[in-house]
């Protein structure tokens, strides 16, 4: 007999929740806490059976089960990958001290501070962290620019930026922008459906180009390779000090590394041992839900103009547009437009990955039990890659992630690491070269 679905505990079950929290929000019986789960690597809801009342309010928004229903933006343009868009830019904020320590070109904190200058916003959900027996990362809504930046650059580590949301729904006559994830970002408009009042309050939504989640257990091991426990820390920063930027750390005792963002990330993020399930099948690289999406312009004919780095930013809703348009006017940002089809290429092994692959995860549900969850985003056919040899590289990639515990412990050893890396690099290229020639 088929178990009856109730509450998001099946999500969590069938590992696939993204820890966005919008689930505790929902729940108007208490009886969903967040709770920081090791073996999970994220933030996940704990149900309290007790107090439940299966009234499945938290799977009405919940993205690994409910799909999102695209937004209208009302834009002139159209991409089956990047979606919805009235412009396309790259760009940086003009502020050299914010754009330095900031990811990117910093735009994403000079946005939001410039919100709040203009008046547009009264505040903003944003995401830091915090250190002491252990790192975790802390969701707060941000009233000051003070606070803003004190969220600038980018945080490598679970966040459950939809948890702030409870505290928007007390102050419908404020105005607030909301930065998070894809997922997260997509969690949010289910709540928008449910609340009305996060539909009013909320103007601004800015969601992040994101290839894949870290789980906890990702920076613990990033740290102990460099002799410096997590319980240790005193400060860290995953990207700061120019672009691509430094990853930097200091433990109590003084002892401190600093490493290249590119080191960090092709020794222990990009090969997908610290990528929880979810994000293997997770089909919105771009944000398409957001008003304004944005990310690193990683592009090598911008890289030869600087080393301070530019942010990619895709506008959909006309009160995106309006704040672009007012920094540039103001001399706060500058802007240049960015040519789609260069979007497209830059971006091609994160476009095929989580969107002409849809079709080829499908099958991994029955070949290798992974749950695919509803998605915001309509397969077409005739985008999907179907070759053979895609496939095979598609099928390595989830059986080498089934066997993430075994290579976490052998990778300790650098030298095992280092090889390992060499040829998931070479699995990852394969892929993108595969699926441009078929």
């Amino acid at each position: 007999m088929r178990k009856q679905i109730t509450n998001v505990q099946y999500v969590v079950d069938k590992k696939k929740c993204s820890g966005c929290g919008a689930c505790y929000v929902a729940c108007d019986c208490d009886a969903i806490t967040i709770i920081r789960s090791e073996g999970y690597g994220l933030y996940i809801p704990f149900v309290d059976k007790g107090k439940c009342v299966n009234c499945k309010q938290c799977l009405d928004v919940c993205t690994g089960y409910t799909k999102v229903n695209k937004m209208d933006f009302d834009c002139p343009n159209n991409d089956p990958d990047i979606g919805e868009y009235r412009d396309v830019y790259y760009g940086n904020t003009l502020d050299e001290d914010l754009r330095k320590n900031a990811a990117s070109g910093g735009c994403v904190t000079e946005v939001l501070r410039s919100g709040l200058r203009f008046g547009e916003i009264d505040a903003a959900v944003v995401v830091g962290l915090t250190f002491g027996s252990t790192i975790d990362s802390l969701v707060y809504v941000a009233r000051t620019e003070e606070d803003i930046l004190c969220a600038k650059a980018s945080k490598y580590f679970p966040t459950n930026n939809c948890v702030a949301l409870k505290e928007l729904l007390s102050y419908p006559d404020e105005q607030f922008a909301f930065v998070g994830l894809p997922c997260q970002v997509n969690g949010l408009r289910l709540l928008q459906k449910k609340y009305p009042v996060l539909k009013k309050n909320i103007k601004l939504v800015v969601g992040l180009l994101c290839g894949h989640m870290v789980s906890f257990r990702g920076t613990r091991e990033l740290l102990s390779a460099h002799s410096i426990r997590s319980s240790s820390l005193v400060n860290m920063c995953y990207r700061g000090g120019g672009w691509p930027g430094f990853f930097k750390a200091e433990a109590v005792s003084g002892h401190s590394v600093k490493l290249s963002s590119g080191e960090v990330w092709q020794d222990f993020f990009q090969n997908n041992i610290y990528t929880p399930q979810r994000c293997l099948v997770c089909a919105d690289f771009f944000s398409n839900q957001a008003d304004l999406s944005v990310g690193d312009a990683w592009d090598a004919d911008l890289l030869k103009e600087t080393t301070s780095g530019y942010s990619l930013m895709i506008v959909r809703s006309a009160f995106a547009e309006n704040i672009i348009k007012k920094m540039y006017k103001d001399k706060i940002l500058n802007i240049n437009l960015y040519d789609i089809k260069k979007i497209k290429k830059n971006f091609w092994s994160n476009i095929v990955f989580s969107k002409r692959l849809v079709e080829q995860k499908k099958r991994m549900k029955i070949m290798l039990s992974v749950e695919i969850p509803p998605s915001d985003i309509d397969s077409n056919s005739d985008e999907q890659d179907k070759s053979s040899k895609v496939f095979f590289i598609v099928f390595l990639i989830f059986i080498i992630h089934k066997f993430r515990r075994l290579l976490i412990f052998i990778t300790k050893l650098k030298l095992v690491r280092f090889l390992f890396n060499k040829v998931y690099s070479k699995i990852l290229w394969r892929l993108s070269q595969w699926s441009q020639c078929e």
